[in-house]
């Protein structure tokens, strides 16, 4: 049996790649991709077909000293991604899953920072030149929809119509109406007191919603948004990635590597792991289902954490056959015990 506790308590190393993992996205059907930092020239797109167990150097992107900053998926096999760097904010789309893409040309000057699928085809993309722009048709085109006073860092949609936009300046800004005519945005005020950046938020259900900090502390909300309570001080190091897993548990990714847990809807966080020395790089923290997880750092590797298999700690003396080997061979998922 699952249990909701145990996500996200043990890593696994899948994958190491010769350059650092900027942004990650889960399609369903077991496919998952992920950007990559510059390789002989250009980022690379690696793909996983099982979840996240096995990622291959699937496509190399032909944009030059450009980074692939962020990826969403909107489904019915369409996917985006949003550029950084030498050629500025592009929008690349794919409707093959992410076999192959199609570069729709500059919808900004500046870097795309964070894109956000809202469902029924809308999407919103947040820019370092404060614009976000909004796409109705599945990605296909973005117009500007309004431009904010900071540069956007983190979206969130929330149910009910409403989006929240993070800056990195502190602010939070609210909109009810983006799937309306032309959406509008209140700014709820500096949510952090200290005008830091904010970098990544997840919605965890019932009106709450969680937003990390460029200085450690976690702020939270339990009315769609409307008022915010800094957490205080949780991490002596900025959290870069987050993700809601369902049952109240919520996974925060530091930029010194550590993976921090809630299992209250984002009330109490506990550090549980330090899973690498490097940066766990912005939103590359995903959750695929199944009870499992993937995340990214920016040495290139790619950890996975997985409790489908685990078995309820209450269940004992299980007997299973015993198979005596006397040379090296291969186990399989067959094995039991040896």
């Amino acid at each position: 049996s699952i249990n909701p506790n145990d996500i996200g308590k043990n890593w696994v190393l899948t994958t190491v790649y010769t350059t650092g993992i900027l942004g990650m996205e889960y399609l369903g059907s077991g496919i998952v991709l992920a950007s990559t930092s510059i390789v002989a020239g250009n980022p690379h797109i690696l793909r996983s077909t099982d979840h996240g167990r096995i990622f291959n150097d699937s496509i190399t992107v032909p944009i030059g000293l450009t980074f692939i900053s962020s990826i969403s998926y909107l489904g019915n096999g369409i996917v985006v991604f949003g550029t950084s760097g030498a050629v500025g904010g592009h929008i690349w789309r794919s409707t093959d899953f992410g076999l192959t893409f199609t570069d729709l040309g500059a919808i900004s000057a500046f870097d795309i920072l964070t894109i956000k699928y809202l469902g029924h085809g809308y999407a919103i993309a947040g820019d370092a030149g404060n614009s976000v722009q909004r796409s109705v048709n599945f990605g296909a085109t973005w117009p500007l929809a309004i431009v904010l006073a900071n540069a956007i860092q983190t979206i969130s949609y929330l149910d009910n119509g409403i989006a929240i936009v993070g800056d990195n300046n502190g602010h939070i800004w609210r909109s009810t109406t983006i799937f309306t005519g032309f959406p509008s945005f209140s700014d709820r005020g500096d949510v952090t007191g200290t005008n830091t950046i904010l970098v990544s938020s997840s919605y965890l259900g019932n009106g709450v919603v969680i937003v990390t900090t460029g200085n450690g502390h976690i702020i939270r909300s339990t009315d769609f948004g409307l008022n915010w309570t800094d957490l205080g001080l949780i991490s002596a190091s900025f959290f870069s990635t987050s993700t809601y897993l369902g049952n109240g548990v919520a996974i925060c990714g530091a930029f010194n590597g550590h993976i921090w847990r809630s299992t209250d809807y984002g009330l109490n966080w506990t550090d549980i792991v330090g899973i690498t020395a490097s940066t766990l790089t912005y939103d590359t923290l995903k959750h695929i289902g199944n009870g499992a997880i993937v995340v990214g750092d920016n040495a290139g590797n790619i950890f996975r954490s997985d409790v489908s298999y685990k078995l309820d700690e209450s269940i004992q003396d299980i007997e299973r056959p015993i198979r005596t080997i006397t040379a090296s061979e291969t186990i399989t998922k067959g094995d039991e015990t040896l």
